[in-house]
């Protein structure tokens, strides 16, 4: 193992650590595939809440099913049932974007009460991706969405979800939304574009940039806004959005973000003789999370948290610092649901799309030898190597 940082270096001393080598751990793909099949045909009554986000639930369960490789193979054996799915998808472009749902299309041409979505564009754009749909360049207008995407961009650089009735950015405006615009971005090629073309219809990167490091928090990690508490999630959002718009250097890494490498390295843990004492009063310690990641201090583990961690530290070349074997049996042994398939947020807990697809992801970030027969995930645009493959290998 490569120079563990000192807050895992106790984990190749500690007795329970060297118990896991002989563990029997096994990752459920026949069950998982079973699970995914089951969100894309059917879900519990509870899930209808999130029929807004429907699209999302289609893009968590199509890219875990796409790393199974279950695409081919269990989903779409007929070319026929592959095009009605990309059908249903374009049912919810709107001509600057996508909406996350055909609940509210109320068939009008006013759509100022359920306009074009960042997110909901960015699901739709992977799923596409996923589905290897080679006609995406010709059934949407690429620059009318990168049109309403300007218009979304705030003064400060950050950007909303969504344009209210009169224009005007609204909405949640964090860190999140610049990952969301970062990667539609970077989907619809815009980077690619001549300067007299970005001067017309890409975003204002510097804004962007300086936004993302002013949200840097004391210790390294990155809050969703400025002074904003860091969490894992949104350092994810504002690494990879750094990276999408080439704004993170191999050269500079170690200088501008040691500490937050250092907050990363903090976030999986382990509980043993050398540090239990020091974990012995605390409320929020949970032996099932042995080996999981947490998003803040003074916080449980969760199956999510192994993905944002691990793609950050992997964003910044430094993912050889995660225990992996320890990774392994917190996902495998805790929050893997052995009889119906898919991942829990924690130990015991029912799964779920979001974090099931995550906590595959995750092991295969990590390099679990558990899931070597798996594609690879982008963790940039967070969908198959092979999905974005396709994707940049189209002509616009």
């Amino acid at each position: 193992m490569e120079k563990l940082p000192k807050t895992l270096r106790f984990f190749e001393e500690d007795p329970e650590y060297k118990n896991l080598a002989g563990k029997e751990l096994a990752f459920e793909a026949r069950k998982h595939a079973k699970y995914f099949q089951m969100c894309l045909n059917i879900l519990p009554a509870r899930v209808q809440t999130q029929d807004s986000n429907k699209l999302s639930l289609v893009y968590f369960s199509l890219v875990a099913l796409d790393m199974l490789n279950e695409i081919e193979t269990s989903i779409f054996k007929k070319p026929e049932e592959r095009e009605e799915t990309i059908n249903w998808v374009y049912e919810h472009y709107m001509g600057e974007g996508f909406r996350g749902s055909l609940t509210h299309d109320l068939a009008t041409d006013d759509h100022g009460y359920d306009p074009p979505h960042l997110p909901s564009t960015y699901f739709a754009l992977c799923i596409l991706s996923t589905l290897k749909d080679d006609s995406l360049t010709k059934r949407i207008d690429r620059f009318k969405i990168m049109t309403y995407l300007r218009k979304c961009q705030l003064s400060s650089g950050s950007f909303s979800s969504v344009l209210d009735i009169h224009g005007k950015p609204y909405g949640e405006n964090d860190l999140r939304m610049c990952l969301i615009a970062s990667s539609i971005r970077k989907m619809l090629q815009i980077d690619k574009l001549s300067d007299k073309e970005k001067g017309k219809y890409d975003i204002d990167i510097d804004s962007l940039e300086r936004y993302i490091m002013s949200c840097i928090s004391y210790n390294g990690g990155l809050g969703g806004n400025p002074l904003d508490e860091a969490h894992a999630g949104y350092t994810f959002c504002g690494l990879v959005a750094l990276k999408l718009i080439g704004r993170i250097k191999q050269q500079n890494i170690d200088q501008t973000f040691s500490k937050t490498i250092q907050w990363l390295s903090r976030r999986q843990f382990w509980v043993n003789k050398y540090n239990k004492e020091e974990f012995k009063d605390n409320e929020y310690l949970d032996f099932d999370d042995l080996g999981g990641f947490n998003g803040r201090e003074n916080k449980y583990a969760d199956t999510c948290y192994a993905f944002w961690v691990i793609g950050s530290l992997k964003i910044l070349e430094k993912e050889h610092i995660v225990n992996v074997q320890a990774v392994d049996y917190y996902l495998l042994n805790g929050t893997q649901h052995s009889l119906i398939g898919g991942f829990g947020k924690v130990h015991d807990d029912t799964p779920d799309p979001y974090h099931s697809a995550l906590g595959i992801a995750a092991l295969k970030l990590a390099e679990s030898e558990h899931v070597k027969h798996l594609k690879d995930i982008d963790v940039q645009t967070v969908i198959t190597s092979e999905a974005k493959e396709f994707l940049m290998g189209l002509v616009w």
